[in-house]
């Protein structure tokens, strides 16, 4: 929790943020961590599942003979996909903190 507030702080102080309109932004890194771990599942997926297939049959597991050694080569559809993800994801949040900095701007010329 204290690594959360943390890396909340921080991120108020790069993009200037006012306290009362920080609230979304921890989901700038946890999005970004979320679309990495889906982009890479298949890679961990596959590997996970044959170390299981080894420790039950005992036999090593390769793409010939197994089925989990060939989920990794869904990474040539899930990384193009994640990396588009990506890419939507941080313009949204950009523009969402362009907003809100600029909501601050305006709040304080009021002022």
């Amino acid at each position: 929790m204290i690594i959360i507030r943390k890396i909340r702080e921080k991120l108020i102080q790069i993009f200037k943020i006012s306290s009362s309109n920080y609230s979304d932004i921890w989901k700038l890194p946890v999005g970004i961590i979320l679309i990495l771990l889906l982009t890479i599942s298949p890679l961990l997926i596959g590997f996970l599942g044959s170390e299981i297939h080894e420790f039950f049959t005992g036999n090593t597991c390769h793409e010939g003979n197994c089925f989990w050694m060939v989920l990794p080569w869904f990474m040539f559809i899930s990384i193009p996909a994640g990396l588009l993800l990506i890419i939507m994801f941080l313009i949204k949040s950009l523009k969402n903190i362009y907003s809100i900095r600029k909501m601050n701007k305006k709040k304080k010329l009021n002022n």
